[in-house]
């Protein structure tokens, strides 16, 4: 008699809960951004910067037979609208535009806990995603 009593409240919790996005990725993406120069700086559309993190990795490198330490540059993007972005490094600039993308893994995920969690990702575009930027200057 337990049983059904223990299924109602997670059934409640699946259809009023936050999207799986929303709760996991939350209103930001990163974006990796790939060849960057250690001094580039990203701006909107606007003149507003976009602070450029980074982190570190180990990797093998078979040329030099040793692990070596590279790099790995991002920026976070709120991944409800598409982007302009103009990039400059060393007195060069480029302008970008950024494009979102559906992430059908999220789209996944929130069918399979309810119509709810779907809809509240698809309204708040959280489900979407950037492709790397990829600098060449």
């Amino acid at each position: 008699m337990k049983k059904p009593f223990l299924f109602v409240p997670a059934l409640i919790a699946m259809f009023f809960l936050a999207g799986c996005a929303t709760a996991f990725k939350g209103y930001k993406d990163k974006v990796d951004v790939v060849n960057a120069p250690f001094d580039v700086r990203v701006f909107t559309k606007d003149g507003v910067e976009i602070p450029v993190d980074s982190t570190s990795y180990r990797y093998y490198s078979n040329e030099a037979k040793r692990y070596q330490t590279g790099y790995k540059k991002y920026i976070a993007l709120r991944s409800n609208k598409d982007h302009i972005l103009t990039l400059k490094s060393q007195g060069k600039e480029r302008t970008i535009e950024m494009f979102s993308k559906i992430n059908f893994g999220w789209v996944v995920l929130d069918v399979a806990t309810g119509v709810f969690p779907a809809f509240f990702d698809a309204y708040t575009g959280n489900w979407n995603k950037f492709e790397p930027i990829n600098i060449s200057f």
